[in-house]
C-alpha cells in the first residue's frame, strides 16, 4: 500500500518542521523488536505471494504485530496503529479474506471499461469482492483513493493516521537533561535560601527568620477578667469600698499577698467570683 510510506515520510517532515531532531529516533524505547520484525515479514509474505495459505499467514503476522505493538503503547501514535490493525484482522478472521467493494474499485480507477463484478475472481492475493454474505462489510476495502489508484479500509485509514502521528512524535521526543555534580557544588547553581528565581516567589522557608514562636502573653488575673486596671490604686479603693454592688456574683475578700498592691495604710481587698451566687 503506497499510502503507508507516504504517511511515514509526511510524519517525519512535519516533525522536522516543528523542531524535531533525527537523533531523537535513537532514544526510542522500542520493545519486543524481534516479534515486530517477524510480524512484518509474515504480513508481507501473506499479502504478496499467491498461494492458498496467504490469508492464514496474514492473520498470524497481524496477530504478532498487534501483540508487539501492545508492548509499545507508551509511544504516541502506537495505540492508533494498533486499533487500525485490529480492525483489519477482525474482518479477515470473520471472512477468511479481505472483502472489497466493486464500486470503490471502479472509483479508484482499477476497473477497466466493460468489466463487471462477475468477471473478477479476486483482488490481490487475499481479497475478494464484497457479497451479500460478507460479514462486517463496513470494515472491508470500501474507501477509494483515486490519487494513488487504491482502495483502503477504515482500518487502513486509522493505521495510516497512527503512523503519521507516531513518526512525527518520535522526532519530537524530549531529550533527558540533568544537573552535573559540578553545578551542584557551584555556589551560583543553587541560590540562597529564600531567594525567588525566575520572577516567582520562592517556596524555600528560611528557618532563621520563620517558625520562631512569639512570646506568650501573661495570664489574665481575676481583676483583668472584670475589666479593672490592677495598676490603678483608685480601682482597688473602689473595690475595697464596695462600689461594685451592681456586679452580680462579686464579693469582697481579703487581699491575696501575690498581688502586692496597697491603697495607703491598709491593703486593698481583691475581688473573687462567688460560685455560690
Amino acid at each position: 500500500m503506497l499510502l503507508t510510506p507516504l504517511a511515514i515520510i509526511a510524519g517525519l517532515a512535519v516533525g522536522m518542521a516543528r523542531g524535531g531532531k533525527p537523533e531523537n529516533l535513537r532514544t526510542m524505547a522500542l520493545r519486543w523488536v524481534p516479534l515486530l520484525i517477524v510480524g512484518l515479514i509474515l504480513q508481507t509474505i501473506g499479502d504478496q505471494f499467491s498461494w492458498g495459505g496467504g490469508a492464514v499467514v496474514l492473520m498470524i503476522g497481524s496477530f504478532l504485530l498487534i501483540t508487539a505493538l501492545g508492548r509499545n503503547l507508551h509511544l504516541k501514535g502506537m495505540t492508533i496503529v494498533s486499533i487500525g490493525l485490529l480492525l483489519n484482522l477482525t474482518v479477515l478472521v470473520f471472512n477468511g479474506h479481505i472483502p472489497t467493494r466493486f464500486s470503490a474499485l471502479d472509483k479508484a480507477g482499477q476497473i477497466h471499461e466493460g468489466v463487471v463484478a462477475s468477471d473478477i475472481a479476486g483482488i490481490g492475493q487475499v481479497g475478494q469482492l464484497e457479497t451479500l454474505d460478507t460479514t462486517l462489510p463496513i470494515l472491508g476495502d470500501i474507501i477509494p483513493i483515486p490519487l494513488v489508484n487504491e482502495v483502503i479500509s477504515f482500518g487502513d485509514l486509522i493505521m495510516i493516521a497512527g503512523l503519521f502521528v507516531l513518526f512525527m512524535n518520535l522526532l519530537l521526543l524530549p531529550r533527558r537533561t540533568g544537573v552535573s555534580i559540578d553545578e551542584i557544588l557551584d555556589d551560583e547553581a543553587i541560590p540562597p535560601a529564600g531567594t525567588p528565581t525566575s520572577g516567582e516567589p520562592s517556596s524555600v522557608i528560611d528557618l532563621t527568620t520563620e517558625g520562631v514562636a512569639a512570646p506568650m502573653p501573661p495570664a489574665p488575673t481575676e481583676l483583668d477578667l472584670l475589666g479593672l486596671d490592677t495598676g490603678d490604686p483608685a480601682s482597688l479603693d473602689d473595690i475595697a469600698e464596695g462600689q461594685l454592688g451592681s456586679v452580680e456574683g462579686v464579693k469582697i475578700l481579703p487581699a491575696k499577698p501575690k498581688l502586692g498592691l496597697t491603697t495607703g495604710p491598709k491593703q486593698a481587698e481583691s475581688v473573687s467570683l462567688d460560685s455560690s451566687v
